[in-house]
């Protein structure tokens, strides 16, 4: 069970993130005459409900495991995947470093799950 609300949180998370980049583009918050106006995408509208998917499996995370214990793990895979998610879709560039501090955080994520 712990690995499918970890697993469901990560997809939300990294979805929400890479769709709220690529719907941020033209999202639009304007001001004119005394109106507020406001201009979204579906990406960033399915990016926002993925992300608040993904707040609330944290609650939900948080309320039956060690804060101590999940939240290095769920913050370090959620980096992973975005990095990851952003070579593959968006095209961004990784240095060495990045790669680095991924291997790192990998296996500190395997350590903290020796028993």
């Amino acid at each position: 069970m712990i690995y499918l609300l970890i697993l469901m949180y990560t997809f939300f998370t990294v979805s929400g993130l890479i769709l709220l980049k690529i719907g941020g583009e033209t999202f639009v918050l304007t001001f004119e005459y005394g109106k507020m106006n406001l201009c979204m995408s579906w990406q960033f509208i399915l990016g926002f409900i993925a992300y608040v998917t993904s707040f609330v499996l944290w609650i939900v995370l948080l309320q039956k495991f060690n804060l101590s214990y999940m939240y290095p793990i769920l913050v370090g895979l959620a980096y992973i995947f975005v990095l990851l998610a952003s070579i593959i879709i968006l095209k961004e560039k990784v240095t060495n470093f990045n790669i680095a501090g991924s291997v790192i955080i990998l296996v500190g994520i395997l350590f903290m799950n020796i028993k």
